[in-house]
This record gives structure tokens, sequence and C-alpha cells, in this order.
């Protein structure tokens, strides 16, 4: 998210909560993936330096830099996402008097279309890819962050789903077909191994609680 020295969270939450098209869906998840990440960096850091985990030093270490670079990634994504989806808006206002002018539309409709798919399909990307590096963590990290490793499971999960909503509900207008089965193909991947998270979240809730959680 771009912002200012004085803006705050809440500010970006009653921005999002505005009567406006955008931030709305793919931002939200995209910061969702960046407090994903952050969780992460942050379990990394209250395991480095400590004797008694000094032999995941180097693999802590790899994973607060990877980690905090997703983080400030996903707040880029998220103003891609913002950016990509007014161009769907302005698209869509063009005239359509005359079929000259409709198709000219439809075009720019398309175009703008595929074009706002990609951030939310890379949101889902990376959040799959920080999930993939929460779930080795929590078996290196200070037990004590383990919950917070639960919670970045859980947000990078929202983050992947969330991100590919949008993907699905842009594809529904997309034609032809070519172009839209390959972003529908692999966000129904994405979606799928998703589940990878869930379980994996689902774990450290039944360890936590001492009895399994569906």
């Amino acid at each position: 998210m771009k912002k200012t020295p004085d803006e705050t969270l809440l500010g970006f939450v009653r921005t999002v909560a505005a009567e406006t098209s955008v931030p709305g869906g793919g931002s939200v998840s995209a910061v969702a993936g960046a407090f994903a990440a952050a969780l992460g960096a942050m379990a990394c850091r209250f395991t480095l330096g400590r004797e008694k985990y000094k032999e995941a030093e180097a693999e802590c270490s790899a994973a607060a830099v990877f980690l905090e670079s997703e983080a400030q990634a996903f707040l880029g994504l998220a103003d891609e996402d913002a950016a990509a989806y007014a161009e769907v808006s302005a698209a869509m206002k063009q005239k359509k008097a005359t079929p000259e002018e409709k198709a000219a539309r439809a075009d720019a409709i398309a175009i703008a279309l595929v074009k706002a798919a990609r951030p939310p399909l890379e949101v889902a990307r990376r959040s799959l890819e920080v999930a993939a590096r929460l779930r080795r963590l929590r078996a290196v990290t200070n037990p004590n962050l383990v919950s917070d490793v639960g919670v970045g499971l859980v947000l990078a999960a929202a983050a992947a789903r969330g991100a590919l909503l949008n993907v699905f509900v842009n594809c529904q207008s997309l034609k032809p077909e070519s172009t839209r089965a390959p972003l529908a193909s692999e966000a129904l991947a994405l979606w799928r191994r998703a589940a990878e998270t869930d379980a994996e979240a689902a774990s450290i809730a039944s360890a936590l609680a001492g009895t399994e959680v569906p």
C-alpha cells in the first residue's frame, strides 16, 4: 500500500469500508498475506540468537529475510490490484452507442480483466509459498511463537483464497475460452493447494487445544 507519513491501518480500513470500488477484496487479501509473512518473520526473530535454537540459526535467518521481503511485495501487490481493478471500471464506462464503440469497449474490458487477474494470482502464489515456509518454521522456531505461526498459516490461506475469488469473478466475464481457461485452471489448482495450509493450521490448533480440531 502506498502510504503518507500520517497514514494508519485504521485509515486503510476506513478506505476499504467506504463506498468506493478500490481498495477491495483483492487488496485486502494482499494485506492479509503481508501480515502472514510478518508473523513468520517475527517467529524467526524470537528464535535467532538464542543458544537453545542454535541449530535453526541459518534457516531462521534466511527465512526472516525472505518473509520480510514477501511482506513488502504483498503491499505492492495491494496497490497493483487496486490499479488493475480501476482499469476494469474505466473500460466498462466506455461508450457503447455504436457497433464500433461496443467492439472497442469489449476489447478494452477483456484486456483489463486479464490484467486484473494477474495481481491476485500472484498474491495466491506467494501466499502459498509463505505458508510452505511457515510449515517448515513450525518445527524449528521458538515454540512460544507457535500460535503466531498458526495465525500466519490461517492468514496465508485466507490471502490465497481471497485473491482467488477475485480471479474467479474476473474469469466469469472473460472470453474466449482460450483466454479464460488457463487463468481458471491455475486458480483452481492454487485453491486446492490451500488445503495443505488449512491442515497445518488445524494441526497447530489441535496441539494447543489438546483435542482434535476439525
